[in-house]
């Protein structure tokens, strides 16, 4: 497996969030109007039932990019139908864990749930084929689309004990030096599991056969290349996030349709707009307005469920990262440029503020891995237990 770089980022600042609510309602209604030029790719259909159709694709390659991009696409019916019928078709089995991956993640169903954990290898050969199959044609997950489901999973009581040793499993022997895999060893519920039966979850590889050589369809991209410029407001807006958190920027025509989405005009103050501050916790106007305005934290995250958001890829994901790096120089005496302890301290104050509104949303909003990451930092900050939180709201931690 190669080795990789951290992933980088498109940051861009985002003024504030006029109209949020109406919007939200539209967009999560689908009442939203598609393009009429959108190109002949993406002609008479929606995101789903593009993807739908790439899951038919002559291609195997095709196929399970297909199946890697779409694990985070909101349930629909066309697409569920779909996945549904290549899980029944499928016979390579590489292809059918996939497929049940991004059954299992679009639906959240406990039978899907349950039949993606028990197809899920431990067996060296499959494991390492699949992990490679990911690696091609899912670049941007950096091999954690499968572990960040697997860590949902090992945090919902129902799934536990199935999951936990797969995500444990994932973490030992994934090559050392990538940085991805430090989310699963510091996990509070994952690190010490994989520490105590690390001897037992490392698989022997000395025996594989050549993985297959799975090169890089164009299909997918040409699919998002296509609803990035003729899309409606949240196609475009979804498939910008698809292609950020799951898609390589080696396609010259896809990355420039997506750069230029990215680059809205100054002033573009709707839902999707916030969608495009990669990194917005450093937008200290945007982190403000959401303190003030709590309810839009809500608005945004079930926003985020009606265009895309894979597990652990996403809005709140930001504010986890964030917190943890603001901890780690905090302790560390360490400023940001230009600040000193009076203006971080300021900015610790707004993080608070947000961390109290997340604890006011509704349960739905969350996952339950969710809920425990902000327990941990309501303690870590001093947060009472009881800040506006409904009992139980955020759900016990592991």
């Amino acid at each position: 497996m190669p080795r990789i770089a951290t992933k980088n980022h498109t940051c861009r600042t985002a003024a504030g969030l006029l109209g949020a609510v109406c919007l939200a309602v539209l967009l999560l209604s689908g009442l939203g109007a598609a393009c009429p030029a959108r190109a002949a790719q993406a002609a008479d259909t929606s995101l789903a039932g593009a993807f739908a159709r790439l899951l038919e694709d002559p291609s195997l390659s095709t196929r399970l990019q297909a199946c890697f991009l779409a694990a985070g696409l909101p349930e629909a019916p066309e697409l569920v139908d779909s996945l549904r019928r290549r899980s029944r078709d499928a016979t390579d089995a590489t292809e059918r864990i996939a497929v049940l991956y991004a059954l299992a993640t679009t639906t959240r169903d406990a039978g899907d749930c349950e039949a993606f954990l028990a197809a899920f290898p431990a067996e060296p050969q499959l494991f390492f084929d699949l992990m490679e199959a990911e690696w091609a044609l899912a670049r941007g997950t950096f091999n954690t689309g499968f572990a960040d489901f697997l860590l949902l999973l090992a945090y919902e009581p129902a799934t536990r004990q199935k999951a936990l040793p797969h995500v444990a499993r994932t973490a030992c022997n994934m090559p050392g030096e990538l940085e991805s895999m430090g989310r699963y060893w510091k996990d509070p519920l994952v690190g010490p599991y994989a520490r105590k039966h690390y001897k037992s979850l490392r698989l022997d590889d000395s025996g594989l056969k050549s993985l297959r050589d799975l090169p890089e369809p164009s299909t997918c991209a040409d699919t998002l290349t296509a609803f990035l410029r003729h899309g409606s407001e949240a196609e475009k807006t979804a498939a910008w996030l698809m292609t950020g958190s799951r898609m390589g920027m080696s396609d010259p025509a896809l990355h420039k349709a997506w750069k230029a989405f990215g680059e809205r005009e100054e002033g573009k103050q709707d839902i999707h707009a916030c969608f495009l501050l990669s990194d917005w916790p450093d937008d200290e106007a945007f982190v403000a307005r959401l303190a003030a305005e709590p309810e839009l934290l809500q608005t945004i995250l079930r926003a985020e469920k009606g265009l895309y958001h894979p597990p652990l890829q996403g809005f709140l994901e930001s504010l986890w990262d964030a917190l943890e790096v603001d901890e780690a120089w905090r302790s560390e005496g360490i400023y940001r440029d230009k600040e000193g302890p009076e203006d971080e301290a300021k900015r610790r104050a707004r993080r608070i503020a947000v961390l109290k509104a997340l604890a006011r949303v509704e349960q739905d909003c969350l996952e339950v891995y969710d809920g425990c990451q902000l327990e941990r930092y309501m303690r870590q900050f001093g947060i009472a237990e009881d800040a506006g939180r409904g009992e139980g709201k955020a759900g016990p931690h592991p």
